[in-house]
């Protein structure tokens, strides 16, 4: 039976200059790795900058993430 690492952590960061991005705290080795939303897109293969995991987000969940970030920009 394959050992899989605990499930990220996903949040959202928006900076004083309306610069929004994901932020996800890896669940192997903890490790937050923030990309911009601007970097985001539907075929993104997103993988921890500290262990280099491959975390398993679908086109779809990266769609829906980009739109939220962006509409939440729109909002300050």
């Amino acid at each position: 039976m394959e050992n899989k690492p605990a499930k990220p952590k996903i949040d959202f960061e928006i900076d004083d200059n309306a610069n929004a991005a994901l932020v996800i705290s890896c669940g192997n080795c903890s490790t937050a790795t923030k990309i911009p939303s601007e970097e985001l897109s539907p075929d993104s293969h997103i993988k921890c900058s500290g262990c280099n995991y491959a975390f398993e987000i679908t086109a779809d969940d990266i769609t829906a993430i980009k739109q939220y970030l962006d509409d939440a920009k729109k909002m300050l």
